[in-house]
C-alpha cells in the first residue's frame, strides 16, 4: 500500500556560553520569522510579542505553544529560565523544559522541519550540559517537574509519559512504570496505550504486570503535580497524529490553496504559514481555530476540494479510500475518484489506478489495464511509472 502516491552561554551555577549562544540565535530569529499559531499559541508569535516590548505576553504566548507540543517553544523556555533575564532564574525549571524539547516526539517526525529539529537537537544539547553541572536533587527535582507536565494531562500525555518510560527518555527507564501508564491512560480511553499495554505485558514476568496493576488502580493526578503546568487539551492524539502523518501536509496545503486559505508554496511542512491556513479554515467551516487539523477536518478539507473537482484532492481522497486513512477502506470509491483525477490527465491518478488493475485490488486483475494506466502516466512524467511498465 505504501506505493500510492499522493504528491511527488552565565555567569551562574550552571550557565555555560553554549545555553547563552542558543538563546541569543532564538532571539534573532525574529528577523526572519513572524508566523501563526499552533494550537492557539506559536512559537513565533511570542518572539513577535517579544520584541514589541510584551515580554509577559511573550512568556504567555510560548508556554501555551509549548504545552501544545511546540518544540521550539520548549527549548525556548529553557533558555528564558536557564539565562533568567527576564524570568527568576530557575535551573530546575529551564532543564523541564529542555527536557520536555529534548524527547518530543515530532522532533523525530518525517516531514518535520529543519527548525524543529534543530531546536530538538540544541534542547538536548542544553539539557545535557545543564544536568552535567547540577547536584542529584536538583536533577531529580527536575524530572518530576518533567513528569507532572504529563501526568496531570489528559489520556494522550499519559501514554507518552508511558512511552518515556519505556525508552529511558527524559526518565529512568522503567517498564514498570511504563506498563502503569500504559494502563490509566487506556482507562481514559486511549486506544495506544491499550495496544502498548498488551504488547509490553508480553515482556513482563507477572510479577511485574501485578505491580504495575496495583500502582494504576487507585491512580489520581498526584497532589504536587496537581497544580503543574500540563500539556493541554489541544495536545493531538497521536492516532490523530499518524493519520495526518499518512495522507502528508503537501496535499493539505493543495487543497487550503484552491479554497484560498494557503497561498505560499506547497513544501509538506507545518510551517507559520500552514498553521495560520489550517486556523483559517476551521473558522471558515465553524470550528474552533486550533491551528491544527483533527482526522474529521482533515477528511473533510480534502473531500470538499475533490467535490469541487480540484483535480490533486481527488486523487488525495482516492488514496485515502485505498489505504482506509480517515475513512473506512473502500476500493470502489477510491477508484471513482482516481478515475476523475485520471481523466484530466493527472499523472498520479493514472499510476494509482495502474496499481489497482495490477494488483486487483477491488477489481479482476487485468495487466493490460494497468499498462494502459501506466502508460499515460508515464507520458505525463510521473515517477515511477516508466519503472512500473517496464516491470510489467
Amino acid at each position: 500500500m505504501g506505493q500510492f502516491q499522493t504528491h511527488p552561554e552565565a555567569s551562574n551555577r550552571y550557565g555555560t556560553s553554549r545555553l547563552r549562544s542558543i538563546g541569543a540565535a532564538a532571539a534573532m530569529a525574529t528577523a526572519f520569522f513572524l508566523g501563526a499559531a499552533t494550537a492557539e499559541a506559536d512559537y513565533y508569535d511570542g518572539l513577535r510579542l517579544h520584541d514589541a516590548g510584551n515580554v509577559q505576553g511573550a512568556l504567555e504566548e510560548w508556554k501555551r505553544a509549548a504545552l501544545s507540543g511546540d518544540i521550539q517553544a520548549q527549548r525556548r523556555l529553557g533558555d528564558v529560565y536557564n539565562e533568567g533575564t527576564i524570568v527568576l532564574q530557575d535551573f530546575i525549571e529551564a532543564h523541564k523544559w529542555y527536557n520536555l524539547a529534548a524527547v518530543n516526539e515530532a522532533g523525530e517526525a518525517g516531514n518535520a522541519s529543519r527548525d524543529t529539529r534543530e531546536a530538538r537537537d540544541e534542547a538536548r544539547y542544553a539539557r545535557n550540559v545543564l544536568q552535567g553541572q547540577m547536584i542529584s536533587r536538583d536533577i531529580e527535582e527536575a524530572r518530576r517537574r518533567f513528569s507532572c507536565t504529563y501526568e496531570a494531562g489528559n489520556a494522550t500525555a499519559l501514554y507518552r509519559l508511558g512511552r518515556l518510560y519505556q525508552l529511558g527518555a527524559g526518565v529512568t527507564q522503567n517498564n514498570i512504570e511504563a506498563y502503569r501508564f500504559f494502563l490509566i491512560a487506556a482507562s481514559k480511553g486511549s486506544d495506544e496505550a491499550l495496544a502498548a499495554r498488551d504488547i509490553l505485558a508480553k515482556k513482563l514476568k507477572p510479577a511485574q504486570i501485578a505491580a504495575g496493576q496495583s500502582a494504576s488502580r487507585d491512580w489520581k493526578v498526584p497532589t504536587d503535580c496537581a497544580t503543574a503546568t500540563a500539556f493541554t487539551d489541544n495536545l493531538p492524539e497521536s492516532d490523530s497524529l499518524k493519520r495526518a502523518a499518512e495522507i502528508g501536509l503537501a496535499p493539505m496545503q493543495r487543497a487550503m490553496r484552491h479554497f484560498g486559505f494557503y497561498k505560499e508554496f506547497v513544501d509538506g511542512q507545518n510551517g507559520p504559514n500552514t498553521r495560520k491556513g489550517f486556523r483559517a479554515y476551521q473558522t471558515s467551516v465553524g470550528e474552533s481555530p486550533t491551528g491544527l487539523l483533527t482526522n474529521k477536518q482533515i477528511v473533510n478539507l480534502i473531500t470538499r476540494a475533490a467535490q469541487e473537482k480540484h483535480t490533486p484532492s481527488e486523487n488525495t481522497l482516492g488514496t485515502m479510500y485505498v489505504k482506509g486513512v480517515g475513512v473506512a477502506q473502500n476500493y470502489p470509491l477510491a477508484i471513482n475518484w482516481y478515475e476523475k483525477a485520471a481523466a484530466k490527465g493527472h499523472c498520479l491518478a493514472q499510476f494509482n489506478l495502474g496499481v489497482i488493475h495490477r494488483d486487483g485490488l477491488g477489481v479482476s486483475a487485468d495487466r493490460n489495464q494497468a499498462r494502459n494506466y501506466f502508460k499515460q502516466s508515464a507520458k505525463n512524467k510521473c515517477p515511477k511509472a516508466q519503472k512500473a511498465l517496464n516491470d510489467l
